[in-house]
């Protein structure tokens, strides 16, 4: 037995009635933010509504309502050139709004049978030939940084509502949402990113601590590196390697972690001691 909550709801009858004889008299209704495209004879004519209008039952008819909705997509713009010469990956979100009121009668007749797949194609267009004016005014390094986002976010917004007005859309927000380097250059982002986060740690400490600091920073870098590289933890007191004689403790050895393809370029070997 099916529920309530699952049956068809039907408008009261006398509302039904009120619009198939009002139909007939040449009354029309669009919902809000929709507007009912007039044919005359069946030529485009106007754009009516939203709500209640009255049309000639005799000579036009309604073929089409258009949606002045936002409609709300994302995009992905590649082959970015930076003030670097370097090529950025940007991911847009941004909203925008058709309204074909503003456009003149030759043109409303075209664009008001757009599908919204084509609508958004032309603002990827835009977007794109506008990114590509704004992006070379920055590097590539602050630019993915972040600190950037918002900066090219407006003028894109800016230069977006200036392209788009002959066409009768207008963007409702654009906002940056990521950037992707190079392949062969996201390493050496990574890089300057944690160099910097490193830099800021190094803050807390007192300038005769900084030396102790790095050197330790720099073997625990060495030990993680590939290729089983053994690498001497030298004391920092010792400026030298001990020779035979000496019987003062001798230096810890830091293996690597993958298997073995090479050892210092100084000439020891894996077994070898330390001479004079």
């Amino acid at each position: 037995m099916a529920r309530d909550n699952d049956r068809e709801v039907k408008p009261p009858l006398a509302y039904r009635l009120g619009l198939f004889f009002g139909r007939l008299f040449g009354w029309r209704w669009v919902p809000d933010n929709h507007l009912g495209a007039v044919y005359r004879m069946e030529r485009y004519n106007d754009l009516r509504g939203p709500g209640f209008f009255r049309i000639n039952p005799l000579t036009e008819s309604v073929k089409l309502t258009v949606d002045l909705n936002p409609d709300f997509m994302s995009t992905n713009v590649s082959g970015l050139n930076t003030q670097d010469a370097v090529q950025l990956e940007m991911e847009v979100a941004l909203g925008y709004v058709f309204d074909p009121r503003d456009l003149p009668h030759e043109e409303a007749q075209v664009f008001i049978k757009l599908p919204k797949n084509i609508l958004r194609d032309i603002v990827t267009d835009f977007t794109t030939s506008t990114l590509l004016s704004i992006v070379p005014s920055y590097s590539a390094e602050h630019i993915c940084r972040g600190g950037l986002f918002e900066t090219i976010g407006q003028a894109l917004h800016v230069q977006l509502t200036e392209r788009l007005q002959p066409l009768a859309m207008r963007p409702t927000f654009v906002m940056v949402l990521k950037v992707t380097p190079p392949a062969a250059l996201q390493e050496t982002f990574t890089a300057v990113a944690n160099r910097a986060a490193y830099t800021h740690d190094l803050s807390i400490y007192q300038e005769h601590e900084l030396s102790e600091v790095r050197r330790r920073e720099m073997y625990a870098v060495l030990g993680e590196l590939p290729g089983g590289i053994r690498y001497l933890n030298i004391p920092a007191r010792d400026v030298y390697p001990p020779t035979r004689d000496d019987q003062g403790p001798r230096p810890k050895i830091i293996p690597g972690t993958a298997k073995p393809i090479s050892y210092l370029s100084s000439g020891l070997d894996e077994e070898d001691d330390y001479e004079d």
